[in-house]
């Protein structure tokens, strides 16, 4: 079902059921051989379940489970082994659920922290350089920023509308995947259902016989309607439901990827204009710390999801028990009853008693896979809408906000506000000095801060 690669296996053993620890081994071998048919390598752990109950409950167990804890106890050449496999298990589902979970959570957060503390380093050392300087110089370099931060802006305004352009042919795309996936009439997911449905027969009409005589018709055509219910739901769970999570997977890596191979030119864009920039402010003596930036990457798609509290929406199909279906069965069986009636007026042939029962149950079923086929018809021409307007095409906006938002916080770390700066310069000397001291402190913190930062991505990237 498309999560393939978060699944462990536990082989929960039977002390009792094993003369020696290599009996034991080789069962787990060969498991595990059968296990690589479905997962390359699978992580499999070996421990008793029962053993691991017994030892946490010691203190109030029966008597009967007391001595077989302490036979077992007394065996260690196979509680050993369990001990040690049980204490892996709960490392693996402990690093599973908090150091994976957050490293996934945390990378790209940390990135863009980096990023941030690394543009207000800049703007602060802008704005001190800014300050010490005397109002004409001070002017020019406001009005050169002004242009630049113009010059900004247009790309901003580019990056966005062709953004915008390869979204829309992203969605395209994406549309008609689902289209050929999901169409009712050609689609392999509704044609293997439809074919189920045809497929599926009143199965062995002897035990039907038995309970017919002894509860009527209704409760038999009831059961009738849920055993084929059950079938259904099944082939839905395991044929259905995993092909379309293994197609959504798909195409959630086709986003990631499509997004991930056009943020390229973007970034040389953004790149550009952050370099002609740091020109300028070089020209005026003001150094411009470029070195923190990183290549942009895209926040993984499981943090996206998240974030946007998008999931799945679930194939499930209801069918529902008609009185119409109930009344329509019943009629039948009388027509064949007053059928059978006439052929024994007529001195007939007789079909074998419960003929007409079973054919009434037949035809009830028959009805109920058409009204099925129906309904199926109708769900996946709705399914079909709400996966690719509800789920697809918001996952494509929110993966896409997020690269502009990457982008754009590149603009944002690394330029200042032109009208902030004016009204610094215009302040009266006492207010400078009292700006500059606040500012050099600043400076020092967010030093700490990018050390700090730069710590913690490293430590994330040994632990991942």
């Amino acid at each position: 079902m498309g999560i393939l690669e978060n699944i462990v296996f536990v082989v929960n053993c039977d002390f009792n059921e094993h003369d020696t620890p290599e009996n034991l081994e080789s069962l787990v071998r060969k498991t595990r051989e059968e296990l690589a048919l479905l997962k390359p390598d699978p992580e499999v752990f070996t421990f008793s379940a029962l053993y691991n109950l017994l030892k946490a409950q010691a203190a109030g167990l029966p008597e009967k489970d007391r001595l077989r804890l302490a036979q077992w106890q007394a065996e260690t050449a196979f509680t050993g082994p369990s001990d040690a496999q049980t204490a892996a298990f709960m490392r693996h589902i402990q690093d599973k659920f908090s150091r994976q979970r957050y490293s996934l959570l945390l990378q790209n957060e940390l990135e863009r922290l980096a990023m941030v503390a690394a543009g207000l380093k800049n703007r602060i050392e802008l704005n001190r350089d800014l300050l010490g300087r005397d109002a004409q110089s001070a002017a020019e370099v406001i009005e050169k920023i002004g242009l630049n931060r113009e010059q900004m802006d247009r790309v901003a305004g580019l990056i966005r509308s062709t953004l915008d352009g390869a979204v829309q042919k992203i969605k395209a795309e994406l549309r008609n995947d689902v289209d050929r996936l999901l169409d009712v009439g050609s689609g392999p997911v509704v044609k293997g259902i439809v074919g189920y449905i045809r497929k599926y027969e009143l199965g062995d009409t002897g035990r039907y016989l038995e309970t017919l005589k002894k509860t009527g018709f209704n409760p038999v055509l009831y059961t009738v309607f849920q055993e084929f219910k059950q079938s259904l739901d099944g082939y839905m769970a395991e044929a259905v439901n995993p092909e379309i999570i293994r197609f959504v997977r798909e195409l959630e890596v086709k986003i990631h990827r499509t997004l991930e191979s056009v943020s390229g030119p973007y970034e040389v864009m953004v790149q550009d204009a952050l370099r002609e920039y740091s020109q300028a402010m070089g020209g005026f003596g003001i150094q411009l710390d470029l070195a923190a930036r990183k290549k942009i990457e895209l926040t993984a798609m499981d943090a996206v999801k998240k974030v946007s509290g998008l999931s799945l929406p679930p194939a499930v199909v209801g069918i529902r028990y008609s009185a119409k279906l109930k009344t329509e069965a019943t009629m039948r069986l009388g027509l064949y009853r007053v059928i059978r009636l006439v052929r024994r007026l007529l001195k007939r042939p007789l079909r074998r008693e419960g003929h007409e029962q079973i054919q009434a149950l037949a035809d009830g079923l028959l009805r109920l896979k058409r009204e099925t086929e129906a309904v199926i018809r109708f769900h996946f021409t709705d399914y079909r809408e709400n996966l690719k307007y509800q789920y697809i095409f918001k996952l494509v906006d929110a993966q896409a906000g997020d690269l502009y938002t990457l982008l754009m916080d590149q603009f944002q770390a690394y330029t200042a506000d032109v009208a902030q700066l004016a009204e610094l310069i215009g302040s009266k000397q006492s207010d400078k000095e009292t700006a500059l001291e606040r500012l050099g402190a600043l400076a020092a913190a967010a030093s700490d801060l990018t050390g700090r930062i730069a710590r913690l991505r490293e430590a994330l990237a040994a632990a991942a």
